[in-house]
């Protein structure tokens, strides 16, 4: 359920406990806020974890500081369940110069105005930023804008003001009805499960979405001695476009005073669907409650797979301890996942994926009337149960192969499936009584490819028998493993 991607809301205002005085005042405010919500929302103690600053918090530009925050906060959710599903929990890429800009000047012009509106002037916040960027260099997202504003009868400097911000965009917004902390913590999906938020397809993977940041503070605003106006813009770039990131972005973990360091020195949580054919940290991955489908490299010191991970059959993983500096190539053996001989074709249960090729030499050309299948054929078996329809699926295809259904290595087939070029292949047949199905791929015209089977509509279905040794590499590792779920790794 995609709900899940962005936290849920909070139930009511959470007063800042401890100020925003110095370091260890922000940060006990904070965590502290994360347990009342915890309890609010009836999470485990501490499953959001804590804020831990950076040494010399005081001394990073006021731009450094909110990114640090937001993405404190965003990551800090990373696989949580509200309810709906777990948290994506990206990070900003980081702080872009031209929105950052935007910022600042509205920023200015609120101040010198003395206004506080998201569209003084008659412009909008989307038609600031877009105005900012090329035609095309700019996503869609529900929301653009964030604003704050404090005043004092006093001489008030506002020196923690976008600590403050955060804060109460995050904790004491119900009076906004919880507009500010779903824009900061928005992932590429909202609450109402509509794609308006940031689309992970910039940059580097598992990392969306610029901001700026505007602070003016003064004496005389709104009819106070001094005050402080906060402007948070936010824009989710394209992928085909180029950027002035000021500041970027890093996932608070294991080395905080690494502000803005190399994303390889944070640690990676993976709590959504495995898309990248390499995930790789040089301190922490982490992949929780996640199925991998597909041919995966993982690389990092420390690997920790989740009690629900799971692998589904017939996909390869490699998992190494290289972390960024990874340049291999992952390669799935082929020629012991399926057969090219008949009699030796493996049994799959129903259910099962297979992973195969048709590279051994050919055999047979001949199905019915026609006798161009000159590529070399693979084969696997199943039983089918009685009383089933039984649906077999041919994918994954880079050449013409073709898909038939027999009952015996030297008989003729019963159900065939012929599409040309790479079109998927599928065939379905009901038996009430059962038994032995071959499964034959073959070449039209020599033709050869990898491809991947799955058969499915068996009632018994359980999965496949087994986990071919060529379809888990793990290398530089020692691993124990329960095919399946969970792996437990313990790295050299």
């Amino acid at each position: 359920m995609m709900y899940g991607q962005s936290p849920a809301n909070i139930l009511r205002d959470i007063p800042a406990s401890n100020g925003f005085s110095s370091p260890q005042a922000i940060e006990a405010t904070f965590n502290n806020a994360r347990r009342q919500e915890e309890i609010q929302l009836n999470l485990p103690t501490n499953t959001i974890g804590n804020l831990i600053l950076p040494t010399g918090w005081n001394q990073l530009s006021e731009e450094e500081r909110m990114l640090y925050l937001l993405n404190d906060e965003r990551t800090s959710r990373a696989g949580i369940n509200y309810g709906q599903g777990p948290v994506l929990g990206l990070p900003f890429e980081g702080v872009e110069r031209r929105v950052d800009d935007v910022a600042k000047g509205y920023a200015q012009v609120l101040f010198d105005n003395d206004a506080f509106t998201h569209s003084f002037g008659g412009s909008s916040p989307f038609q600031r930023v877009a105005a900012a960027y090329p035609t095309g260099c700019r996503e869609f997202t529900s929301r653009g804008e964030n604003l704050y504003a404090a005043f004092s009868s006093g001489n008030n400097s506002f020196s923690s003001a976008v600590e403050q911000a955060v804060y109460g965009f995050n904790y004491a917004d119900a009076g906004s009805r919880w507009g500010h902390r779903e824009m900061n913590l928005l992932q590429d999906r909202d609450l109402q499960g509509r794609a308006y938020g940031f689309t992970d397809n910039h940059g580097i993977a598992r990392q969306e979405g610029f901001i700026g940041v505007g602070v003016v503070r003064g004496a005389n605003y709104r009819g106070w001695n001094s005050g402080v106006v906060v402007v948070l813009n936010y824009m989710d770039p394209a992928p085909s476009c180029t950027y002035d990131v000021l500041y970027t972005s890093r996932r608070p973990g294991n080395d905080p005073d690494n502000v803005n360091g190399d994303p390889c020195d944070e640690p990676v949580n993976i709590s959504s669907a495995v898309t990248d054919p390499v995930i790789s940290s040089d301190e922490q991955v982490r992949i929780a409650n996640v199925t991998i489908s597909q041919a995966t490299t993982i690389s990092s010191p420390e690997i920790e797979f989740g009690s629900n991970f799971t692998v589904d059959g017939g996909t390869c993983i490699q998992v190494v301890n290289d972390g960024c500096n990874y340049t291999g190539t992952l390669r799935c053996e082929t020629g012991e996942r399926t057969s090219y001989s008949c009699d030796q074709a493996p049994v799959m249960n129903c259910g099962g994926t297979i992973l195969g090729d048709n590279n051994g030499s050919s055999q047979r050309s001949t199905y019915g009337t026609q006798s161009q299948w000159t590529g070399g054929e693979a084969y696997v078996m199943f039983d089918q149960p009685a009383n089933t329809t039984v649906t077999v699926r041919l994918t994954n295809l880079s050449a013409d192969l073709d898909l038939f259904a027999s009952t015996s290595c030297t008989g003729g087939v019963f159900a065939a499936s012929t599409n040309s070029g790479i079109t998927d292949e599928s065939i379905s047949f009901s038996s009430s009584t059962g038994g032995r199905r071959i499964i034959i791929v073959d070449g039209w015209n020599g033709a050869r490819s990898e491809f991947r089977i799955a058969i499915e509509g068996c009632s018994n279905a359980k999965g496949d028998t087994q986990v071919p040794k060529s379809n888990l590499y793990i290398t530089k590792t020692r691993v124990h493993q329960m095919v399946g779920t969970p792996i437990a790794i313990d790295p050299n």
